[in-house]
C-alpha cells in the first residue's frame, strides 16, 4: 500500500501543470493594428527561446520523476528453460557397471519485487530535483521577460522608423516648396541662379534621406516579424503612437523588485537550493539505507536416466518434480568502502554549491546595474524629449523668419537652407528621443521582472 501511494504521489509530482494565466491571455490575430502587449503575447505562443527554456523544463520534469524512482518498488519477471544431456561410464565396466545417460529438462518462472524503505540520499535527490524543476520554470519565465523586452523595443523601432519617414517626407515637401518659391524669384530677378542650383541640391539630400527612412522601415519589420517567428513577408501593423508612460519610476522601488521579482534571481536561488540538497545527498551516502525485498518462483523439472546394461538391456528411470518457494526479506545496507564514490561527491556536491552561490551573487549585482541603467537611461530620454522639443520650436520660428527675410531679399539661400536643415534635425530628434523613452521603460520591465502583458 506504502509503495502504491509513493507510485501516484511521483506521477503526480512529475507533471508539469500549465501556467493559470496562459488560459486567459487573450488571442492574438494579425487583423489590424497590434498593440506592444498584443505583439509579446504572440511571440510568446511562437519565440524559440521561449520553446527552448520549456524543453529544459521537460528535461529537469524527467529527473525528478526518475529521483521519486529511488523509492518506487522495481519488480523483475523472469522465465528459465535448461536443456541437459550426459554420459557417465565407469571403468572396468561389468553387467553392474554399464554407461549412464541422464537427460533434464528445466523450466520456471520467478517474479522478484525489491524497494529501498528509506535512504537519506533519495530523499535529498528528490529534494533537489524538485528545486531544479522549479528553478527550469523560473528559467522559462526569464526566457518571456527577455522576449518581450526585445519585442517592446523592436515594436517602439519600427514605429520610431515610421515617424522619422514622416519627418523625411515633410522635409521633402518643405524643400520642395522652397525650390518653387526660389525659382519664382530668379524668374523676377530677385535672387541668383546659384539660389535655385543650391535650393535643388537640398531638394536632392532631402530625397535621399527619405528614401534611406523608407529603406528602413522594411529592414525594421524584418525584424518585429524575426522576434514574433513571423515570415518576413508578413505584414505586422502597429499603433504608431510613442507616448510615454505617466509618472516616473521609483529607483528604491525598482531596485527592491529586481531582487524580489526577477526570475532569472528566483532560478538561481532556487538552483542553489538544490546544490544543498545534492550536498546533503552525497553525504548521506554514509549512511546505512533500509530496503526489502520479495521473490516468488515455480520450477518444474523433468529428468531420464538411462542404465545401458550388456545383460539386461537399457534400464530407463523417470523423475518430474515441481517445486515452489518464496521468500521475503528486509535489511540495513551500509557501505562501507566503495572506492571513493561517495568522497568524490561530496567534493563535487560542495564546490557546485560555491558556484552556484558565486553565480547567485553576480546575478544579484548584474541585476542592480541593470536596473540603475534603465533608471538613468529614462531620466537621460526624458530630458532629451524636453530639450528636443524646446529645440524643434525654436528651429521652426527660425524656418518662418529665414523665409520672411530671404522673401524680402534680407537673408541668404543658405540662410534659409541652414534653417530647413535645423527644422528637420529637430523634429528627428524628438522622435528620436521618445523612442528611446519607450525602448528603456521596455529596457526596465525586464531589469525588475515586471509582467507589462
Amino acid at each position: 500500500m506504502a509503495a502504491f501511494a509513493i507510485c501516484l504521489i511521483s506521477l503526480w509530482l512529475s507533471g508539469s501543470p500549465a501556467r493559470a494565466d496562459d488560459d486567459t491571455r487573450p488571442e492574438v490575430t494579425l487583423e489590424g493594428p497590434l498593440t506592444a502587449d498584443e505583439c509579446v503575447r504572440l511571440a510568446l505562443e511562437r519565440n524559440y527561446g521561449i520553446r527552448q527554456a520549456a524543453d529544459l523544463k521537460g528535461i529537469e520534469d524527467s529527473n525528478k520523476l526518475r529521483a521519486w524512482g529511488g523509492f518506487v518498488p522495481s519488480v523483475n519477471l523472469g522465465y528459465d528453460y535448461v536443456h541437459s544431456n550426459s554420459l557417465s561410464e565407469s571403468r572396468p565396466t561389468s553387467v553392474f557397471q554399464a554407461p549412464f545417460r541422464n537427460i533434464d529438462d528445466q523450466n520456471g518462472w520467478s517474479i522478484i519485487a525489491s524497494q529501498t524503505l528509506l535512504s537519506l540520499p533519495v530523499i535529498y535527490n528528490i529534494i533537489s530535483a524538485g528545486r531544479n524543476s522549479g528553478a527550469a520554470e523560473a528559467e522559462v519565465r526569464s526566457a518571456e521577460l527577455t522576449a518581450a523586452r526585445i519585442v517592446r523595443q523592436q515594436y517602439y523601432n519600427v514605429i520610431e522608423s515610421i515617424k522619422l519617414d514622416e519627418v523625411a517626407r515633410e522635409d521633402v515637401r518643405l524643400a520642395g516648396e522652397e525650390l518653387r518659391r526660389t525659382q519664382s524669384l530668379f524668374e523676377v530677378g530677385s535672387v541668383a541662379r546659384t539660389d535655385v542650383l543650391k535650393s535643388n541640391v537640398r531638394v536632392s539630400e532631402a530625397q535621399s534621406t527619405l528614401t534611406a527612412a523608407t529603406n528602413r522601415i522594411e529592414i525594421e519589420r524584418a525584424r518585429l516579424n524575426q522576434a514574433l517567428a513571423l515570415p518576413p513577408d508578413v505584414t505586422v501593423q502597429v499603433i504608431e503612437s510613442l507616448e510615454p508612460r505617466d509618472g516616473n519610476p521609483d529607483s528604491v522601488t525598482a531596485f527592491t523588485a529586481a531582487l524580489a521579482e526577477r526570475p532569472d534571481l528566483r532560478a538561481a536561488r532556487k538552483r542553489l537550493s538544490a546544490a544543498r540538497a545534492d550536498q546533503k545527498a552525497a553525504l548521506g551516502g554514509k549512511i546505512p539505507f533500509l530496503s526489502h525485498s520479495f521473490r516468488k518462483g515455480n520450477t518444474d523439472s523433468r529428468g531420464d536416466g538411462r542404465i545401458f546394461n550388456n545383460e539386461f538391456g537399457i534400464d530407463t528411470t523417470f523423475v518430474r518434480t515441481n517445486t515452489k518457494s518464496w521468500s521475503y526479506q528486509i535489511g540495513v545496507s551500509w557501505n562501507i568502502l566503495d572506492g571513493l564514490v561517495t568522497e568524490s561527491n561530496m567534493q563535487r556536491a560542495k564546490y557546485n554549491k560555491l558556484l552556484q552561490e558565486h553565480q547567485l551573487l553576480e546575478l544579484e549585482n548584474t541585476a542592480l546595474v541593470e536596473t540603475k541603467e534603465a533608471l538613468v537611461a529614462i531620466r537621460n530620454a526624458r530630458a532629451q524629449i524636453l530639450v528636443a522639443r524646446e529645440g524643434r520650436t525654436s528651429a521652426e520660428e527660425d524656418l518662418n523668419l529665414s523665409q520672411e527675410r530671404y522673401s524680402v531679399g534680407l537673408g541668404t539661400i543658405l540662410e534659409l537652407i541652414d534653417a530647413q536643415v535645423n527644422v528637420s534635425r529637430a523634429r528627428t530628434g524628438e522622435v528620436t528621443a521618445m523612442a528611446a523613452l519607450k525602448r528603456a521603460e521596455a529596457q526596465l520591465d525586464e531589469a525588475v521582472g515586471r509582467i507589462n502583458w
